[in-house]
């Protein structure tokens, strides 16, 4: 295809950044603007005929799954590319370095990458060589000083924190450090910064790799942090030929390191840079851009757009006050329910936002009771499952023999009789020759102390591991693991202690080893040690799949980069959003009022807010009032509850929520009504717990505390002021 017949699709604004020719350019885009279509026009345009060879372009996302899409809409563009090609995360980039220039820095090309557990295994481990007690307050203390010291740019030289009290993350540091090099073995952290580290202290390096591109194409270009900025600098600093996409007003992850100041300030790393604005949206209606806008233009820290679309008017927002959070629940699901009887969308349609991933279980309790199929996302993820995990271990103690952690975990799965004290003796046999446990397991018939069966069962062990690491070397990598689990029975070891659960578990054995086939299929020349470190850079989205038959609950920073029809937004309360924690700085306000404003643009058709009266938190019921942030929507978007004024009282509309099908869908009424009479011996009618009798009654009016016996057998006491039951009879 032409360039004339791939730009036919483009608007002006994105035509002009597709054709860019060279040196830096800065496409702000806009939520749903279609950046993602330039990127791909741009890489297809650089690529295609008499163009630049495919091989030297590198195109940075930020989630694994954004990457396999960005490569097969090129595809579809220009025809197949070559299986290496440089498309993917920053942490998979840092890792393809690592793999080929590490050895610079003293690293080992076979490296393991530890997620999340394996660090919190490997803390609590340093801190019990070290005299200290691995509690949870103290591994998660010292794992955010460690993600924060290796976070840093300019890096910290030597020890930079004297003068001040060094923390257990301080003073563990160059243990876990210590630790991990002994494993061969790198942590997310490591994957960007050590990278850049290798950048700027081999010019050689730099030159390098910076030399095997032409052009640098980078994607949420305002979820980088400072060091990913700096490697982005670096790597296109031999031909400046570096295109950011982004938007300032979708930077919502500042609590995990991003910078909005990199996309702010854009113009200072790389000078001479051009600046293009996206602003046609191509997914939202009228009226939720306004309300959208209306929000986001209250942040200082930005640098201005304003979205425009052809899809004049639009619904109203929606905006809904409840007395609880269980009735928010019950509110959202009966909407959704009522519009899914009246024909208006699949279940897939319908999604619901929240700040926090404990605001979902009263969402939960809603549709369980009423049927309604609902999907999280941002659960347990299928690789955290233990029985994967523990396949996982095996294969990656298969690739690198040196890797104590998953030693550790599978020495004794499934069970082999190996008890604590041979543990231990094996540990101490290791530490004094500096030796991996694998390879002093080969060795326990020397071990003073070890019995002879301890001796057999771990020599045993040893010989097992390193007769299965030949087969992987000659055999495809889902044939190794399949054989490893076959020959090892851990798809069928725990069906004896639970029969439905183990088939379940066994289920996700056999899916994974499935995943590994599929792996292959896609990367023809991928190694067990590629698959081994796709799945390690794996985030929570990378594994969701959208469903058209459920409705998708999850949380909003999660919803970053999705969109659905309809959306629901539930707590928009202060405490919630903006977050209690992001209250005290203008700087975390401002990343707040950005996520509501994500919220917001996610929607196609409709957006409906609620927020709840009174919530519980940590057992106690409190009063809770309107987020600052629904202050700024224009009464006129508004339909439904709206705000009068400042302080954020409600007052009702005098319209009804309709749709256009001029169906009526239930709405809550916020002002207090008098509290129905109950005695001991009512049957009564809850909404998520069903019919029960009331067994004890203290209080009156609005204070009543009914304890109620559940037809199931459980009892609960419960304000009836916050509850949703009704009296059904003597």
């Amino acid at each position: 295809m032409n360039n004339d017949g791939l730009e036919k699709d483009l608007n002006p604004e994105q035509r002009e950044a597709v054709r860019h020719e060279g040196g830096p350019l800065l496409v702000l885009a806009g939520a749903g603007s279609g950046k993602t279509r330039v990127l791909t026009h741009r890489f297809a345009r650089l690529a295609g005929p008499g163009g630049v060879p495919p091989g030297r372009i590198l195109a940075v996302t930020f989630t694994n799954k954004a990457a396999g899409e960005m490569r097969e809409r090129i595809e579809r563009l220009i025809g197949p590319l070559p299986y290496r090609l440089w498309v993917g995360t920053f942490h998979s980039i840092g890792v393809r370095i690592l793999r080929r220039s590490g050895e610079a820095l003293g690293i080992r090309a076979d490296f393991a990458i530890l997620d999340a557990e394996d660090q919190r295994r490997l803390v609590k481990a340093v801190c019990r060589e070290q005299g200290l007690e691995p509690s949870a307050e103290r591994v998660e203390s010292a794992l955010r000083a460690i993600r924060r010291r290796k976070g840093s740019f300019p890096f910290p030289e030597g020890e930079s924190d004297r003068g001040r009290r060094r923390s257990d993350g301080d003073f563990l540091f160059p243990f876990y450090e210590a630790a991990l090099r002994r494993f061969n073995a790198l942590d997310f952290e490591d994957l960007l910064a050590l990278p850049v580290k290798l950048f700027i202290e081999r010019e050689d390096m730099l030159r390098l790799h910076a030399s095997r591109f032409e052009h640098v194409l980078v994607d949420e270009f305002q979820d980088t942090n400072r060091i990913q900025n700096e490697m982005v600098r670096l790597l296109s600093s031999v031909h400046r030929n570096v295109c950011a996409v982004g938007d300032d007003d979708q930077s919502i992850y500042g609590w995990r390191g991003a910078d909005v100041g990199n996309i702010l300030r854009f113009e200072e790393s790389f000078p001479g840079a051009r600046v293009i604005r996206l602003e046609r949206n191509y997914r939202s209606t009228e009226a939720i851009l306004e309300a959208a806008h209306a929000v986001i233009r209250n942040n200082r820290g930005r640098r201005g757009k304003k979205l425009w679309t052809e899809r004049k008017g639009g619904e109203p927002i929606g905006l809904f006050r409840l007395r609880s959070e269980r009735e928010e629940g019950l509110f959202v699901a009966e909407d959704v329910g009522a519009r899914l009887r009246a024909g208006l969308g699949r279940p897939g349609d319908f999604a619901v936002f929240y700040r926090t991933n404990a605001q979902s279980r009263a969402i939960e309790d809603a549709f369980r009771a009423l049927a309604l199929p609902y999907t999280i996302a941002g659960g347990t993820r299928f690789y955290e499952r233990k029985e994967v995990k523990d396949v996982l271990a095996y294969l990656r103690l298969l690739v690198n023999p040196r890797d104590d952690l998953s030693f550790e975990r599978v020495l004794n799965v499934p069970s082999r009789g190996i008890g604590e004290k041979t543990r231990e003796r094996l540990k101490a046999f290791a530490a004094a020759r500096r030796a991996p446990l694998l390879e002093a397991c080969a060795r326990a018939g020397t071990i003073d102390g070890l019995g002879k069966r301890g001796a057999a069962l771990l020599e045993e062990f040893a010989e097992r591991i390193a007769r299965f690491r030949r087969r992987s070397e000659e055999e495809a990598p889902h044939v190794a693991a399949r054989e490893l689990v076959e020959e090892l029975g851990l798809d069928t070891m725990h069906e004896e202690k639970d029969e439905l659960r183990g088939e379940a578990r066994a289920e996700n054995v056999r899916e994974f080893i499935s995943a590994i086939a599929e792996y292959e299929a896609r990367n023809p020349e991928g190694t067990l040690a590629d698959f081994l470190g796709e799945v390690s850079l794996l985030t929570d989205l990378d594994s969701w799949e959208e469903s058209p038959d459920a409705v998708t609950l999850m949380t909003l920073h999660n919803s970053k980069g999705l969109e659905f029809p309809r959306v629901y937004i539930a707590g928009v309360e202060e405490g919630l959003l903006p977050h209690l924690l992001s209250t005290e700085r203008d700087e975390t306000i401002e990343e707040e009022r950005r996520l509501l404003y994500v919220g917001l643009t996610r929607a196609k058709d409709r957006v409906t807010l609620t927020h709840a009266s009174s919530r519980l938190r940590f057992g106690e019921i409190g009063p809770s009032s309107p987020s600052r942030f629904l202050e700024e929507i224009p009464p006129h978007l508004i339909e439904g509850h709206r705000l009068a004024g400042k302080g954020g009282a409600c007052a009702r509309t005098n319209r009804a929520d309709r749709d256009t099908s001029e169906q009526v869908f239930p709405e809550y009424e916020n002002e207090s009504q008098e509290t129905p009479p109950f005695r001991v011996g009512d049957r009564i009618r809850h909404a998520v717990w069903g019919d029960g009798r009331v067994a004890g009654v203290q209080g009156s009016g609005t204070d009543t505390k009914l304890t109620i016996r559940f037809a199931p057998g459980f009892s609960k006491k419960i304000l009836v002021r916050f509850a949703n039951i009704e009296r059904i009879g003597p």
